[in-house]
């Protein structure tokens, strides 16, 4: 499965609509045996990168669905990402600036303190985008998970 605007899917990516992509899916693997012809058994959730912060926003919304989580390179918001990729939106007076510039979110580590299925943290000192101390920090703040 994928969301819009990735693999060959169409439409334009937004975090809204991927947040609707990944609903629908997670609708689809409440009862799949229609279209599958089989219920599923066990069932994990895997991303990397913004796929992890999907990954980690359908762990929160349907956390019966699914027996555990893969989180790989993932950050812990868009806003933290902005500061790595942009140093200068770290001062003060530069925050509202990057506010009033960013149109998603992502905000994992909102997330993450109330999931509660096992998740698996995977990072690297060599990723060339996601600093590890992002992914480092949601495995810190994953602390209910089990």
């Amino acid at each position: 499965m994928a969301y819009r605007g990735y693999s060959e899917s169409d439409g334009n990516c937004s975090e809204d609509g991927i947040k609707r992509d990944a609903d629908a899916i997670i609708e689809f693997l409440k009862d799949p045996k229609p279209i599958l012809g089989q219920e599923l058994e066990t069932i994990f959730l895997h991303g990397r990168s913004l796929g992890g912060a999907v990954a980690i926003y359908m762990g929160y919304r349907a956390p019966q669905v699914f027996a555990g989580m893969i989180i790989e390179n993932t950050f812990t918001s868009i806003s933290d990402m902005a500061e790595e990729l942009f140093p200068i939106f770290q001062y003060k007076p530069m925050r509202l600036v990057k506010y009033l510039l960013l149109r998603i979110g992502w905000n994992s580590d909102k997330l993450v303190p109330d999931i509660r299925i096992p998740i698996l943290y995977v990072t690297g000192e060599l990723d060339e985008v996601v600093p590890y101390t992002q992914t480092l920090k949601l495995h810190q703040l994953s602390q209910k998970s089990s």
